[in-house]
């Protein structure tokens, strides 16, 4: 037995290991792109530069540049997230989900603690309800 969970603990630590190198090597290639993407849009545009002032006298390139620009914040915006307050980012829905879970898992917790309780109690049906205890009785967390 002890040799199986041993087994079991080492394929799950290098399950998780391999999935972790998994999402970081997506996370390095996605940066990757995304820099060969903001490479590319400066030649191209030096490029334009020198052709509409060039050969045209014009600026006629800013228009593309600048949609091309939204398009360059918005590869960023996906790569890294917005900077400063971390929404957006990747770590973001996972810290989200986990913080969800949680206050699930409180709330599934005190209902199950009050049908335990409320079972203890069912045998003094014949008690009138004091109103005055009843609103003493609730918890914070309750109030939205």
């Amino acid at each position: 037995m002890t040799i199986q969970n041993s087994f079991d603990s080492t394929i799950n630590t290098f399950s998780m290991e391999s999935k972790i190198y998994r999402e970081a090597r997506l996370q390095v290639q996605k940066k990757i792109r995304f820099f060969n993407h903001l490479k590319f849009f400066l030649i191209a545009n030096i490029f334009l530069f020198l052709i509409s002032v060039g050969l045209f006298y014009s600026l006629w390139f800013l228009k593309i540049t600048l949609v091309w620009g939204l398009g360059i914040l918005g590869h960023y915006v996906d790569v890294f997230g917005l900077p400063g307050n971390g929404l957006l980012s990747n770590d973001w829905e996972e810290r989200e989900i986990e913080k969800e879970a949680f206050l699930i898992q409180k709330r599934m917790e005190k209902i199950q603690k009050r049908d335990w309780e409320s079972t203890e109690d069912d045998f003094e049906l014949d008690k009138p309800l004091d109103l005055r205890t009843l609103r003493r009785n609730y918890d914070e967390a309750d109030l939205v």
